[in-house]
Formats: C-alpha cells, structure tokens, sequence
C-alpha cells in the first residue's frame, strides 16, 4: 500500500472513531437526562399537576421515617363493601315487594349507614387531608423529639387565576394551631418541558417540616 492509501485508511479510522465516541456520548447523555414527569400540555393541567406534587409529597413524607395511616381507608373498603351487598340483596334477595318490605327497609337502613360511616371518618378522622402519616417507632428514638409523631397533610393548587401549590402540615386533624403552611408557584419545581426538579422540592417540604418540627435533620 502507498503513502497515499495509507493516510486514507487511517484517517477513515479516525473519523470512525470520532463518530463512534461522539454517539456513545450521545446516547450516554440522552440516558443519564431525566425523562419529563408531565407533556407540555399538562403543564396546564392544575389536577395533574396537583396529582405528582402530591404523589412526591407523601413519597417524601415516606422517606422521612412517617408510615401512612391506612385505618380510614380499611373502615372505608369494609362499610362500602357492607353498603354495597345491602343494596344488591335488597334487589336480588329472596322475595318480592312488598313481601319482603321489612328486608328492604333493613338494607336501605345498613346502607345509609354505612355511607354516613364513610363520610364521617373523612370528615373528621382524615378532614380532606391526602396524607395522614405516624412516625415509626424506630425514628421517633432517633429523632429524639425533633419530629412530630403524627402530622396530617393538606394540600390545594390554584384558585383565583394563580398556580401556587399550598401545602399545610398539621398536628392534629382539624385544628390548625400549631401548623405551617406554605404556597409556592408550581413552576418553581417543574420545568417549562415538564422535567420535575426534585431537589428543589424536597428542599421546600424540609423547610416546612422544619418549621412545623424545629430540629428535624436536613437531609434527602
């Protein structure tokens, strides 16, 4: 082979690697770039975005040693499944109307009941909170006191044409003395391509719960 045919081969070489290193870092970057949490068209979407703050919210509270309250939500699921069976058994029970009135009478009376159960732990066990959470035993020894041992979570978006995010910490579940709320515009924590800035988040829910909880450890 020539000089020429030499050069050639190896200058081919060089652009192949050039090209080769070029896409690995490509395709390196597209991986290691987060994916957007939420399409541009939900940006304007206050229910949708509302749905990831809170989901990123009790995800926080998790991690800060708090195990959500699932007692409401059970007595829930069993007085609605009661409810349901009465009023299936008072359509498709034994009988016919008015044969069977006192029957029917007794499941409408168990569904009433069990519905105004189902509103009536909402209301004042759970009052709209999106998540009740306790402390685990294990952390209220490590926290030494420097974190409330049950804290109940309310939160809203918008209202009157802004875009603030509220979110209310609270100590009991309709009292609002000792609590801490805060709104913050929800473009602060997602991008104008809706990536969700996480550090900027949690950053924001630490200074909540510290102020709610003075001496809570400022870490993820």
């Amino acid at each position: 082979m020539n000089r020429r045919g030499r050069r050639s081969s190896e200058d081919s070489s060089v652009t192949t690697a050039t090209d080769t290193a070029s896409t690995s870092r490509t395709v390196e970057t597209n991986e290691s770039k987060p994916k957007a949490k939420l399409d541009k068209s939900g940006l304007y979407d206050m229910q949708q975005v509302k749905r990831l703050l809170d989901d990123e919210v009790m995800a926080f509270m998790d991690d800060q040693g708090y195990v959500e309250s699932t007692f409401v939500s059970n007595v829930k699921i069993v007085a609605g499944t009661i409810a349901v069976a009465a009023a299936l058994y008072s359509h498709f029970g034994p009988g016919e109307f008015p044969a069977n009135k006192p029957v029917v009478f007794a499941c409408v009376a168990i569904y009433i009941f069990c519905v105004s159960l189902i509103n009536l732990t909402s209301f004042v066990l759970e009052a709209s909170a999106i998540y009740v959470g306790t402390l685990t035993s294990r952390m209220i020894q490590v926290s030494q006191g420097s974190l409330a041992k049950k804290i109940w979570v309310h939160t809203t978006i918008g209202g009157k044409g802004s875009s603030d995010y509220k979110v209310e910490l609270r100590l009991a579940s309709r009292s609002k003395k000792g609590s801490v709320a805060k709104s913050t515009p929800y473009e602060k924590f997602i991008t104008e391509d809706g990536r969700f800035l996480s550090d900027v988040f949690r950053a924001e829910m630490r200074s909540i719960l510290s102020e709610l909880s003075p001496g809570v450890k400022k870490t993820n």
